[in-house]
């Protein structure tokens, strides 16, 4: 459907983020936009998005008193702003009717009752109410109750005059607004922020008598409130959620939890939990449990806690929608209780977007948000239906591309140049060990002869800082070649790389440069077959034509044709045709065959219509997205319903006429090429100065430019030495709008004064300064006489006299530090007067030794050194500093100390690294090194590495014992292998047994006979397995061309003997093969048959389990062969 679209993700934390209408409106704040969706026909509908301030939407809300009655009509809306703007805007132009400013900040407003003329809106930080009438204007303050920040306000839903006031304290006030009411209850019980409050919803009357309040808190409970008795009449505990999820309650921001009445059922309220599950409860029960609303895979629910709950009503359907920090906003059905759908939103910019050449309607985006996501959009149930993938990306996705052949896997490409492949089936993320130093903004799949054999393998390339790396599959787990490393072999100098494209269908491996020469190889030999230099500035997108479309009735007249875009706007097309036949000379182009100009800004994306012959897509920065027909020479259609920057754009492989595109708005749009009423870019609007403002001037009229070359100036000759001209160094990195410059001085925190208290009295008014100029010049005159020292009030005069008064004036700055709890600064001054002993012995005891007291130590002893060494990593040690203690104990050389303090704290590696280093071969601390790194690698399961390490600690029958806990055949004949090496003969018959049986019931007779061979046993052993193996392809034979045979006659004998295949023959004439080859016969011989009986279960062991599949039939055939 055209109408679905992936919208930019609401703000977090805010309770007033979104709100819906009666009438089927649904409309929430994303930065500074507002988004409003239609859900009135059934499934939701992006129905206008806009700007509606230069800072973040913080809250909107619906005005309750207007219905939308026809489909283009809808009711006002309030937006609050955090540059203290308040605005009420007409949807349909999206024009603001009435606006006024704060001096404070405004943390929410809703409109009062039923009034369309009148607004309640609270300053959060100063706790201030407001009452703003639209009709005069004017903005009257209303007293408050409660000397405390307010978080948000919610006014009666019929009553206007009364509205409830939740603080950021817990408290909840409902007081009344008009002039002279003293109507005010105050009910006291959270002890956290109250994060929504919601008015119980019925009948007018109903309410009027009995007002009840729903509020939630962080503090993770939900209270109902009875207004007229002030009293709660219930409290209850919201469940963290229906799934065993483990949440941290220190996080206290992240502990949301929002709560709304149900209409038509007054005893109903519903609810979110912290993990963002959506709950019923029923208030009427006093004992009822919490109902848990459903999800299933196409529209599934939310993973974080939610912001806000808004109820939406249709005709039809009444919808609980929610909005939470994993960026989903999901339609609850109330109804069904359960998940109707979810939409997916995105963080962040829409860089780039691809469909599956396999999978034809998934569609990957690579967003700004850190996230790959794969939009089904052939889904019925859930237009919206969509995964995100973010393990393993870390990093702005800017590019992303399908596997040729594969419907699992995308690769990608990050800001901070990571490459790496997902599996969306799977799950997981693979990442190539090769980095970019800048952004990587091109991969593709290629076929290259990259190996020593020169054999065409699949690779990834990827394009970052000047070059193209060809990384290693499948793990990219080896270091990324450098494509230039073989390229340069046939070329002359080095260039840089801007982006690589490889068409399959044709073999061509293009190559654009930064000075806008465009070079086109052969795949299978690397050999350059021509170079395309028209363009002199960089190019931005590479795109060849598909070979055929659903127009063309067998291969396409465009198949050859190849459209590069550039940073002036201008698109260049090449037809290469010449290349379909061979030749030895490289082909050179100085003119394209066609250029298309129109775009007022740079082109960054193209892409062909897999439908129609010469239908090409372009994504510019001058917002728009042009459409052209190559083939006719004329534009077809220009879409503008992008905010900002277009980044993207591509082809629907299901319908001709609708294309999809992504841009700086963090909006991916669905749209029908047949209904844009444009088919040509805006005019450029160049920006002037007048008077200090900046005004917008259209400039003249521009004409599409459609040159036409006749196939351009082309020139066969062998390639040219001569370097190309270069223009400036243009980048294509996409950088968001209004970043900072990288240059901007941070601004330095003033330090604290080593002296304040001597400050304290220099600073005194100018009259005080006098009179201690005239008291120190008495002081000074007198110090022939021995009186120097200044009385209790001028102390801070010592500073000036003498040594002593210089050092009374210090200590007292230190005494204050110390009382302060200053210690470093306590410190530093008494190393200033030489007592270095007495403040180390201080910083030890108070724990406050730092890096530099116990390097200056050795001022003082060596022994002073190195007990100072081993107090600081005491102190490290007790703070969670054990790499670093670990350090200063060597220093003072207390190797074993720092072995056992890592050891102890679970650092066994770090450990064991220092007790090779430093400790005799043999030493007892590196077998317990090794022992403790086993016990910990046993704890999570990963009993080869436990193994490992009790082997290297000599504990040969721990490390058999580790990996016998594996079931899988292999880890069980390498336990064997290890037990018969070091002689341990019970182990060894142990672990023999288990990976025999292991092996058979796995099938991998293989892997059954080398055990065999391995642990030197009887040749009855491989008798047995040939045994198994003829059995069991002799049942599977029987089960195959009867599946019901056995199951109905209940004589397995009869189906083997009378099998219509005479499956017995063929079973006696291959084991009597095998038993030949291993030159045994069991009716002769008893050669190893205890041994085999004992394994088998047979005989004296009849209780042992039977090695044979357990499947239908299996006993009895066993009990046949046995007889």
């Amino acid at each position: 459907m055209t109408g679905a679209c992936i919208p930019p993700s609401p703000n977090w934390y805010c309770p007033g983020v979104a709100d819906a209408s009666d009438s089927g409106l649904y409309c929430f704040a994303s930065k500074n936009s507002v988004v409003v969706f239609d859900a009135r026909a059934g499934v939701p509908e992006l129905k206008t998005s806009w700007p509606v301030s230069t800072e973040r939407v913080s809250c909107v809300a619906f005005c309750r008193s207007q219905r939308s009655g026809a489909d283009d009509e809808a009711p006002a809306l309030l937006t609050v702003s955090d540059d203290k703007s308040l605005k009420v805007w007409d949807v349909n132009t999206r024009r603001a009717h009435h606006h006024t400013s704060s001096n404070a900040a405004v943390s929410y407003a809703d409109w009062r009752g039923s009034l369309s003329t009148s607004v309640v809106f609270a300053s959060g930080d100063k706790g201030s109410l407001f009452v703003w009438d639209l009709v005069s204007g004017t903005v009257i303050a209303t007293p408050v109750h409660a000397a405390h920040p307010i978080q948000l306000v919610r006014s009666h839903p019929t009553d206007p005059d009364m509205v409830a006031v939740g603080y950021k304290n817990g408290l909840v006030v409902v007081q009344g607004l008009k002039k002279g009411s003293n109507a005010v209850f105050k009910l006291k019980g959270h002890s956290e922020e109250i994060v929504s409050l919601s008015w119980r919803l019925g009948d007018s009357s109903d309410l009027d008598e009995h007002p009840y309040l729903c509020s939630t808190a962080l503090d993770k409970t939900l209270r109902i409130w009875d207004v007229h008795a002030e009293k709660s009449t219930q409290t209850l505990k919201v469940p963290f959620s229906s799934k065993t999820r483990k949440v941290d309650l220190s996080q206290k921001g992240r502990l949301w939890i929002a709560a709304v009445w149900v209409p038509g059922t007054p005893k109903q309220v519903a609810c979110s939990t912290v993990c963002g599950d959506i709950c019923l409860r029923d208030l009427a029960t006093a004992d009822a449990d919490w109902e848990f609303l459903s999800t299933d895979d196409d529209s599934a629910g939310h993973s974080r806690c939610v912001f806000n709950v808004s109820l939406l009503k249709t005709s039809s359907r009444i919808y609980a929608i929610s909005t939470s920090i994993d960026r989903n906003i999901v339609f609850w059905d109330l109804a069904s209780k359960r998940s109707a759908y979810c939409l997916p939103s995105l963080g962040g910019y829409a860089y780039h977007m691809e469909f599956s050449p396999v999978a034809c309607a998934s569609l990957a985006i690579g967003a700004g948000d850190n996230t790959l996501k794969v939009w089904r959009t052939d889904s019925v149930v859930n237009p919206y239906c969509c995964s995100s993938f973010w393990q393993g990306v870390r990093g702005r996705v800017m590019v992303v591309a399908w596997h040729p052949r594969k419907d699992n896997l995308v690769a990608f490409g990050t800001d901070e140049g990571k490459v790496g492949i997902v599996d969306v089936l799977g799950k997981q993320t693979v990442v190539s060990v090769s980095y970019h130093r800048q952004a990587t903004y091109g991969v593709c799949w290629a076929e290259l002869p990259v190996g020593p054999d020169k054999a065409l393998k699949t690779v990834l390339l990827s394009c970052g800082d000047g070059k193209v790396k060809v990384h290693h599959l499948p793990k990219m787990d080896r270091e990324a070649l450098d494509l230039d490393s073989i390229l340069l072999k046939l070329t002359s100098g080095r260039t840089r790389r801007i982006t690589v494209n490889y068409s399959e269908r044709l073999g061509f491996l293009t190559i654009a440069n930064q000075d806008g020469v465009v070079d086109v190889y052969e795949a299978k030999t690397l050999r350059k077959l021509a170079v395309l230099e028209a363009q002199r500035k960089p190019v931005e997108s590479l795109s060849w034509h598909p070979c055929q479309t659903l127009s063309s009735e067998c291969r396409s007249n465009f198949s050859h044709w190849l459209a590069c875009s550039s940073t002036n706007g201008t698109i260049f097309l090449y037809d290469l045709s010449k290349l379909a036949s061979p030749s030895a000379d490289v082909l050179r182009m100085l003119q394209p065959s066609l250029q298309l100009s129109g775009h007022s800004a740079k082109v960054v994306c193209l892409a062909w219509s897999p439908f129609r012959d010469g239908m090409l897509a372009s994504a510019s920065y001058d917002e728009t997205v042009q459409v052209w027909d190559v083939g006719q020479g004329k534009p077809v259609a220009n879409y503008r319903g992008h905010s900002g920057r277009v980044f993207s754009v591509c082809w629907s492989p299901l319908d001709p006429d609708v294309l999809f595109s992504g841009g700086e708005d963090a909006t991916v749009n669905c749209w029908k090429l047949s209904e844009q009423g444009s088919n040509l870019p805006p005019s450029k609007q160049r920006k002037t100065k007048s008077d200090g403002d900046v005004t917008s001037v259209a400039d003249e009229t521009r004409s599409i430019e459609l040159q036409s070359t006749n196939g351009g100036s082309t020139e066969t000759a062998k390639e040219s030495k001569g370097a190309s001209e270069k223009e400036g160094n243009d980048t294509s990195i996409l950088k968001p709008a209004g970043a900072k410059s990288s240059g901007t001085k941070k601004k330095s925190k003033p330090t604290k004064s080593f002296f304040p208290l001597f400050s304290g009295y220099e600073n005194r008014p100018k009259q005080s300064g006098s009179d201690d100029f005239v008291l120190l010049a008495n002081l000074l005159s007198q110090r022939d006489d021995g009186c120097t020292a200044p009385d209790g009030l001028h102390t801070h005069l010592g500073m000036y006299v003498d040594d002593t008064g210089a050092m009374a004036v210090v200590d007292a700055e230190i005494q204050h530090h110390k009382r302060e709890l200053n210690f470093d600064y306590a410190f530093q001054m008494m190393l200033w007067k030489g007592d270095v002993s007495s403040a180390l012995q201080e910083a030890a005891a108070q724990r406050k030794l730092t890096d530099t007291l116990v390097a200056l130590s050795s001022m003082v002893s060596r022994a002073t050194w190195l007990d100072m060494c081993q107090q600081f990593a005491i102190q490290l040690s007790s703070d969670g500093e054990h790499h670093k203690a670990a350090l200063y104990l060597l220093a003072c050389h207390k190797t074993l100390e720092a072995v056992q303090l890592l050891r102890k704290n679970g650092l066994v590696r770090e450990a064991l690294c220092i007790a090779r280093a430093h400790l005799p071969e043999g030493d007892s601390e590196v077998a317990e090194t090794y022992v403790a790194w086993a016990e910990k690698a046993c704890a999570v399961g990963n009993y080869e590495q436990a193994a490992k390490c009790h082997l290297a600690g000599g504990d040969i029958k721990a490390a058999v014992s580790m990996l016998l806990n594996r079931r899988d055949p292999h880890s069980l004949k390498s336990a064997a292998y290890v037990a018969k090496k070091f002689g341990l003969a019970a182990d060894a018959e142990v672990a023999f047994s288990l990976a025999l049986r292991s092996a058979l019931v796995h099938r991998d007779w293989d892997a059954a006979l080398v055990l065999i061979e391995e642990q030197e046993k009887s040749r009855a052993f491989a008798s047995f397995v040939h045994l198994h193996k003829g059995l069991c392809h002799a049942i599977d034979k029987i089960t195959g061309a009867k599946p019901d045979t056995l199951e109905q006659s209940g004589q397995p004998d009869v189906v083997l003997w009378k099998s219509a295949d005479d499956v017995s023959a063929k079973f006696l004439e291959a084991v009597k093969e095998a038993f030949e080859s291993n030159e045994y016969s069991p009716l002769q011989s008893t050669r190893g048959f205890s041994e085999l009986s004992e394994l088998l279960g047979y005989g004296e062991h009849i209780s042992k389990e039977v090695l044979l599949p357990r499947r239908r039939g299996t006993r009895s055939c066993f009990r046949l062969l046995a007889a």
